[in-house]
């Protein structure tokens, strides 16, 4: 081959290369310039677009504005944005458990509000008798919506299937989603529900102990009727120091229970006024249990607050109003055993038996009923850490999943 036939050939695979090289940078080009072309979220926003502007008038059914905006707005909210924002709102959740974690193993002093394994305790529900937590019910919650605005979409307005560009595809990939998240819920808490029922029953039991032994007089002594600093009404307690066994002594020593007649006292009656004897040791009884629930909230106000603690170190208005309670389990040290103690006289008391009770039975009587109502406690702090419920795991595997239907996104669309 001359030298000139070799120059030319190498001249046309040269051009060649350069014109490949040149039609990859044009293309690339075409996609930066159009690069929302090719993002999910622009053509999901499309779809919406698109829905909003059909015609659902010319399917031969007139519909009334207001509603037909309503209709479009819930196809569009449920069936495009919704899965979006639950994927999001999972991230989020699985990354505050991460957070979570970390501290926790770091953490000298570990609380059950610490512990990502008692998240689902902050939040139970009992609707018409089904006890769930809040977790486990907003994933049931939205994907029954889903299941629900499907079938609608499916017998009223079948034709945007056809007519809507994509509509389809995303509306099938999303009812995969949701029906698997659907079925892991559901198989879950049917696995699990005994576990849940118990759990809320132990947990209420020990919340129902201390508005039955709250002492709403002695809270007011030590909470200055509510009463701040401005003279103005507060909705929480506002401790002007740290409540101790001399407070106690004091109201203790008004309740004049030296007269108390041991045939009198009836401790195990559910009604704690059931008579006088009954009532002014029930007073002393409660006395001894909202003392340390009063100190036990005061600590808790020098502990870094947050929003998983925070109402650990506050006595609400509403609680002596209304009788309700937060979560106290949540609250607890996860080492604690009794939450109160043991030794009344030691740690409670300021004085000797005898200066309160003429009579050693009634004392005996009420000391004893005391440490039965102590020991209840426990059971049922002990009963909620066997059940052992794992919503952790739930949480992963959805936010998995999640992340494959992003992924998936970008390959229908």
């Amino acid at each position: 081959m001359s030298s000139t036939a070799k120059g030319t050939t190498e001249k046309v695979t040269l051009d060649s290369l350069l014109k490949d090289i040149q039609g990859y940078i044009n293309t690339f080009k075409s996609v930066i310039t159009n690069i929302n072309d090719y993002m999910p979220l622009n053509n999901l926003f499309q779809i919406i677009v698109d829905i909003f502007n059909y015609d659902f008038n010319k399917d031969g059914e007139s519909m009334n504005l207001i509603l037909l905006f309503i209709i479009k707005f819930l196809i569009s909210a449920i069936i495009i944005i919704m899965p979006i924002i639950l994927l999001i709102i999972t991230m989020i959740k699985l990354d505050k458990i991460i957070k979570k974690n970390k501290k926790y193993w770091w953490t000298k002093d570990k609380y059950n509000y610490l512990n990502t394994k008692y998240i689902y305790i902050k939040k139970m529900y009992n609707i018409y008798g089904l006890i769930i937590s809040k977790n486990i019910f907003n994933y049931l919650l939205w994907s029954s919506i889903f299941i629900i605005v499907l079938g609608i979409v499916l017998i009223k307005f079948k034709k945007l299937l056809e007519e809507v560009v994509n509509f389809k595809k995303i509306l099938y990939y999303n009812t995969s989603i949701f029906l698997i998240i659907f079925l892991i819920v559901v198989i879950y808490l049917s696995l699990n529900y005994n576990r849940y029922v118990r759990v809320y029953k132990y947990n209420k039991d020990i919340n129902n102990t201390y508005i039955k032994y709250l002492n709403k007089d002695y809270i007011k002594q030590i909470c200055n009727n509510f009463i701040d600093e401005n003279n103005n009404i507060s909705d929480k307690c506002t401790f002007k120091k740290a409540p101790n066994k001399y407070d106690l002594q004091i109201y203790l020593d008004s309740l004049n229970i030296k007269s108390l007649k041991f045939q009198d006292l009836d401790l195990e009656n559910d009604n704690i006024s059931f008579n006088y004897s009954t009532q002014k040791a029930n007073e002393f009884i409660s006395a001894l249990i909202t003392h340390q629930l009063l100190v036990f909230i005061y600590d808790n106000q020098y502990k870094t607050i947050n929003n998983d603690n925070k109402f650990c170190s506050e006595l609400k208005l509403d609680t002596v109003l209304n009788n309700k309670i937060d979560n106290m389990f949540y609250c607890y040290n996860e080492k604690l055993q009794f939450p109160l103690t043991s030794d009344v006289e030691g740690e409670l008391l300021n004085k000797s038996s005898n200066l309160y009770f003429d009579n050693y039975k009634v004392y005996t009587a009420i000391i004893d009923k005391y440490l039965q109502i102590n020991n209840t406690l426990a059971k049922n702090i002990t009963n909620i850490k066997k059940e052992n419920i794992d919503e952790i795991t739930i949480t992963i595997l959805i936010a998995v999943l999640f992340i494959i239907y992003l992924i998936g996104l970008f390959v229908i669309l």
